[in-house]
């Protein structure tokens, strides 16, 4: 009786030994992944989160969402597939995971999480006095116009206006003339860009102009100091857009060309200037229009805008007939009133009407 009493109990052994190997070998290993229809979204924005399930059969049953160790949602699989939907995200950076709960033969298993930051859009815009509004009354520069129509389509939708007044190359990429905590205006630039990740949807910039006023004012133009400084605006631009795109390879770049504000000696006299000036003009503005679009940068055309190379006689000015060109500048401008080269508030409008069309472009909402 002992004998086989020890038998038995060893066959019972054997037994769950071998059923839990075929439990075992029955139970299925599974993998999840995770992705998100945006890495950015602004608040209240629905992003959709799509799980994927795999396994040696396609598994059934639940995932569940989760924002950190919080569960956030849940959904069924459909040929291994669950999608959730969420608008409740809060401000800030959410690490988001899937887990597939446990069922039937199948194992359970957690994706890898992902980062979807939930803030603000932002305009990041670099330059001179012009960008930061000279010319216009407070908030009606072509900076802030631009913000203004483009918040009409862009959900919260903010502006970071770093320009100097009197910024050149030179200082927009060694310091000078406005304090910077990084030490220059494209390292801000850099920062902001690198602690926002996703978050600017566009860089606008104007720069260049100041590098060459000096060539052109008191009614001499001086061509050859102009070459020279053509030169210096090409690699210090370069180096300028080098610089945003490593800080962000895609964030799109609208930059601009120049109206010629020195036209307005023609109004003095001094035809032979003004025509100087514009040849200058146009010569730098295809320097930096080139400059632009090797770094993938678009270009607004407001050189264009001002007509500035059209000298017919259908302009006037104090009731002077006058080139086309330099009536634009002096109804535009504040250089024939006042000796002063920057845009008026009508000039600001038409520079941000120049850049609108190629951000609506380029940036979807």
């Amino acid at each position: 009786m002992m004998v086989r009493r020890s038998f038995l109990v060893a066959v019972a052994v054997v037994l769950a030994v071998l059923a839990a190997g075929v439990m075992t070998a029955c139970t299925l290993v599974t993998d999840t992944t995770l992705s998100a229809s945006a890495s950015v979204v602004t608040p209240g924005q629905a992003v959709t989160l799509t799980a994927q399930v795999s396994s040696a059969t396609v598994p059934t049953g639940t995932v569940s969402f989760l924002d950190g160790t919080a569960v956030i949602g849940s959904a069924g699989l459909s040929n291994g597939t669950a999608v959730f939907t969420t608008t409740t995200l809060s401000t800030g950076v959410h690490q988001l995971s899937a887990t597939y709960n446990a069922q039937g033969t199948w194992a359970g298993s957690t994706s890898s999480p992902i980062t979807v930051t939930v803030g603000p859009r932002y305009q990041l815009s670099l330059g001179d006095s012009l960008a930061a509004g000279v010319g216009a009354p407070t908030g009606q520069g072509y900076v802030d116009d631009i913000l203004a129509h483009e918040q009409t389509r862009l959900t919260a939708l903010q502006g970071h206006n770093i320009s100097c007044s009197g910024a050149t190359t030179t200082s927009m990429l060694s310091g000078g003339g406005c304090s910077y905590p990084e030490g220059s205006q494209v390292a801000a630039a850099a920062a902001f860009l690198q602690t926002h990740p996703g978050q600017v949807a566009y860089i606008t910039i104007d720069i260049g102009a100041n590098d060459i006023t000096a060539c052109l004012s008191g009614g001499v133009i001086n061509l050859a100091c102009a070459q020279t400084q053509m030169g210096v605006v090409r690699a210090n631009l370069t180096t300028i857009l080098s610089r945003l795109r490593a800080a962000s390879a895609t964030v799109p770049i609208v930059g601009m060309t120049y109206y010629d504000p020195y036209l307005a000696y023609w109004v003095t006299g001094n035809q032979t200037a003004a025509q100087q000036s514009q040849q200058v003009a146009a010569t730098g503005n295809v320097v930096i229009t080139n400059v632009y679009t090797a770094a993938l940068a678009q270009v607004a055309d407001v050189q264009g805008t001002f007509d500035s190379a059209n000298y017919a006689p259908t302009g006037t000015y104090n009731g002077q007939v006058v080139p086309q060109n330099v009536a634009n500048i002096c109804a535009w401008t504040r250089m024939c009133t006042n000796n002063d080269i920057h845009a008026n508030t009508t000039g600001h409008q038409l520079i941000a009407t120049t850049f609108e069309p190629l951000i609506d472009a380029t940036v979807t909402p």
